[in-house]
């Protein structure tokens, strides 16, 4: 009996997070080191979770991943014993060479992005295509003179319009009129005294005093319905620092500050360093390692579910998270992602 469309689509994300999974861990893994990455997918008792994990064996060799067992006690590739099942890609992986495009194909590419990131409904993606547009611009910014695109980071034409006179409006301590959104239908005048500007991902933020509400609070450009410079000026407040401020998902406060300690293979520090752009140094540490295909990470996030989500996303980047809080915490996560969605048969 064929599978539910919800089966199918839960198989090929299975697939593919093995694959990536692999391609993090060349020389091989265990079982258990699997279980412990997919948890989710492959939960329950051991051996079915192995069955289970042999069939997407088979799938994964029609992919072009063709992994060799070696149960426990048997000489690996490498002259140690197996402790456990081990599975090892029998061929090394080929990466593909730097993608070079004609001037007429990174136009195309540029004006595809633009359209997709100003017409998805979903931030998530739309976050996506930003990311994609970013590292298309930074090797060739001239696309944006070529006509192909106007800007990748505006959501709306009044991003454009309302970024100068506030950069203005900071540099000269002059008091803003904004008409911003409410949380309820329509739209109010909030008087803001502008501290700074702020991106994440192209996505740029005033970060101002609200005088209604007697407290910093972000105001996301592409959001403002209109802006009005006037003449009153302000004082500046010596205690602020733009440098604490940031978008990044894992300063948002859900958590209190929590410090986690990672170890990282050193073939997923690229995909780490991405994820932590934006996040002011302090908050991030690197640390030496004896191993050398380890890298030591501190972070201290107000959001640790973004790090899990992270986590959950590209499994074989972190290969360790502590401190046995932070597991713990990490396992729960995994468990309710599983008790949502349903737990993989």
């Amino acid at each position: 009996m064929p599978g539910t469309r919800e089966e199918g689509m839960a198989k090929m994300e299975r697939l593919g997070c093995l694959y990536l999974t692999f391609l993090n861990h060349p020389n091989g893994l265990s079982f258990s080191k699997i279980r412990d990455n997919l948890a989710p997918a492959y939960s329950g008792d051991p051996e079915s979770a192995r069955r289970k994990f042999e069939r997407d064996k088979d799938e994964l060799r029609l992919l072009g991943l063709d992994l060799e067992h070696f149960p426990d006690g048997q000489a690996l590739p490498n002259g140690n014993l197996a402790r456990g099942h081990i599975y090892v890609p029998r061929n090394e992986f080929e990466k593909l060479p730097d993608l070079k495009m004609s001037a007429e194909e990174a136009s195309a590419l540029s004006a595809v992005l633009l359209y997709a990131i100003e017409n998805t409904k979903d931030e998530r993606n739309a976050e996506l295509y930003r990311s994609a547009a970013t590292k298309l611009l930074y090797r060739d910014p001239s696309l944006l003179s070529r006509g192909s695109s106007q800007d990748f980071w505006a959501p709306s034409e009044s991003f454009v319009d309302h970024l100068a006179p506030i950069r203005s409006a900071i540099r000269k301590r002059l008091l803003l009129e904004i008409e911003y959104p409410d949380k309820e239908l329509g739209s109010s005048i909030r008087l803001v005294e502008g501290r700074g500007l702020i991106s994440h991902r192209g996505r740029w933020c005033l970060v101002g005093f609200a005088r209604d509400a007697n407290a910093i609070r972000y105001f996301y450009l592409d959001r403002i319905v209109s802006v009005n410079v006037t003449k009153t000026q302000f004082r500046a407040d010596p205690r602020f620092n733009i440098k604490e401020h940031t978008l990044h998902p894992l300063t948002l406060s859900i958590h209190e500050a929590a410090v986690i300690d990672l170890l990282l293979h050193e073939e997923g520090k690229e995909a780490m360093v991405d994820f932590l752009s934006g996040i002011p140094d302090n908050r991030v540490k690197f640390g030496n390692e004896k191993n050398a295909a380890r890298i030591q990470l501190r972070i201290k996030t107000t959001n640790k579910e973004a790090l899990f989500s992270f986590m959950f996303r590209n499994p074989g980047v972190v290969v360790q998270i502590g401190p046995e809080d932070i597991r713990k915490d990490y396992l729960n996560y995994i468990a309710r992602i599983r008790s949502q969605y349903g737990a993989n048969p």
